[in-house]
């Protein structure tokens, strides 16, 4: 689906609530569970089609696919938006949800060769 979105636009925003929030682990660990909270308040089995991750699972499959991120923000608590750095570990238990702007990284630069004149042997 990034992929996708990052063929038809220059860049994307999404956004998905954290599995790896320290409520939703507690609430896993406390009842054995998948956990229902105010980003997700359906059972797991009435969620629309959504695959669900913590912030360290989207951040390797943004290197997975070689897209950039060029802004983040974490909600949690229900307070405003605040700026993250996503490779941070806290915030992996800190960000009830996050929101990305992601973008195509730049296709390496290949340096051709200088163009040589005359005989390989001359010199």
């Amino acid at each position: 689906m990034l992929n996708e979105l990052l063929r038809i636009a220059d860049q994307a925003i999404v956004s998905f609530p954290n599995f790896g929030h320290w409520r939703v682990r507690w609430s896993l660990l406390s009842r054995g569970r998948m956990p229902e909270t105010k980003a997700l308040p359906d059972p797991w089995w009435a969620t629309s089609n959504i695959h669900l991750c913590t912030l360290a699972d989207f951040l390797a499959l943004t290197d997975d696919l070689d897209i950039r991120i060029d802004a983040c923000a974490a909600f949690a608590g229900g307070g405003p938006a605040r700026a993250i750095d996503p490779s941070r570990a806290l915030e992996n238990w800190r960000s009830e949800s996050c929101l990305f702007l992601l973008s195509r990284n730049p296709p390496a630069t290949v340096v051709e060769p200088p163009a040589v004149s005359g005989d390989l042997f001359d010199g």
